[in-house]
C-alpha cells in the first residue's frame, strides 16, 4: 500500500521503518511540529506518581520523576518510558477514567501529587476523574505542538494523482489539521480514493465530514492495533481487486 504518515517527524520515521518492512511505500508529512517548553527543574518532592499521555513528553521528564511510578497511556508510551529510564511503568488505555482507576489501585490520595507531564493541549477526562477521587492533580507542560500551515508539495501531488491508499492518524489534532489543510487546498474530492486509518473513534470524528473511501478505527488505542487495522484494510483491498488498486510506487516529483 501507499501510505501517508501525519504524526510528528521522529515518530513517523520509526513507523515508516516498520511499514517498509511490511512492503508498504510511505510518505511523511507531519501535521504537528513539536517544540520544547522549558521549565524549572523538578525535584520530585511531594510527587507520588507521574502520568504520561504521550511519549512526546518524555524528553521533558526530569531524572527524579523517572524513579517514581509512571502511568502511561498505551503500550507504545509505556515502552518508550522504560527505554527512557523509568523503572516502574504501568500501561493503560487512552481513556482518562481508566488511567485514573489504575492510579487509584496503586497510589492512595494521601501519598502526594499526581503530576501529569504533557503538552499544552490535553483532554480533561483524566484531571476530572482524579480530582473527583480526591487526588491532587497538577500539570507540567513540557512541549507544545504547532500545527502545519500547509500540506507538503509531495502530499498535494500524491493526492492529485490519486496515489494514496491510506492516511494514518494518531491524534484528533493531527486529523483536524489535515482535514483543514485538504479543504484549503481544494483536494477534498481526491480523498474518495483513499482510506483513513484512525487510532480511536475520537480521531475519526474529526475527519468524518470528508468523503473518504472508508474510515477504519483500531480496536485499541495503541500502534499494534492500528497496524492490525491497516493489515485488515490491505487484505480487504486485495480480496476485492486481486492487488492493491494502486500498488506501484509514488510517482517521482518534478
Amino acid at each position: 500500500m501507499r501510505i501517508l504518515l501525519t504524526r510528528p517527524r521522529q515518530q513517523s520515521l520509526a513507523t515508516a521503518r516498520l511499514l517498509h518492512s511490511k512492503g508498504h511505500r510511505v510518505l511523511i508529512d507531519p501535521m504537528l511540529t513539536l517544540r520544547h517548553v522549558p521549565h524549572e527543574p523538578i525535584s520530585g518532592e511531594g510527587v507520588a506518581a507521574v502520568v504520561l499521555t504521550s511519549a512526546n513528553a518524555l524528553p521533558g521528564l526530569d531524572e527524579p520523576l523517572r524513579r517514581l511510578p509512571v502511568f502511561a497511556v498505551g503500550q507504545a508510551t509505556a515502552q518508550a518510558a522504560l527505554a527512557a529510564g523509568c523503572t516502574d511503568v504501568v500501561a493503560g488505555s487512552g481513556e482518562g477514567i481508566e488511567l485514573a482507576e489504575l492510579v487509584r489501585a496503586r497510589i492512595p490520595p494521601s501519598a502526594g501529587i499526581v503530576l501529569h507531564v504533557c503538552g499544552e493541549e490535553v483532554r480533561d477526562g483524566l484531571q476530572r476523574a482524579l480530582e473527583t477521587a480526591g487526588y491532587r492533580y497538577e500539570r507540567l507542560v513540557v512541549y507544545r505542538a504547532e500545527p502545519a500551515t500547509r500540506l507538503a508539495p509531495r502530499t498535494i501531488e500524491a493526492l492529485q494523482r490519486r496515489e494514496l491508499d491510506a492516511v494514518l492518524f494518531y491524534s484528533p489534532r493531527t486529523a483536524r489539521t489535515f482535514a483543514e489543510l485538504v479543504e484549503r487546498e481544494g483536494l477534498v474530492e481526491q480523498l474518495r480514493h483513499t482510506s483513513a486509518v484512525c487510532l480511536s473513534e475520537a480521531i475519526a470524528e474529526e475527519i468524518r465530514r470528508l468523503p473518504w473511501r472508508s474510515i477504519e478505527v483500531a480496536a485499541r488505542r495503541d500502534q499494534s492495533a492500528l497496524l492490525a487495522c491497516l493489515d485488515d484494510l490491505a487484505a480487504a483491498m486485495i480480496a476485492q481487486h486481486g492487488v492493491f488498486p494502486g500498488r506501484g510506487p509514488f510517482a517521482r516529483g518534478r
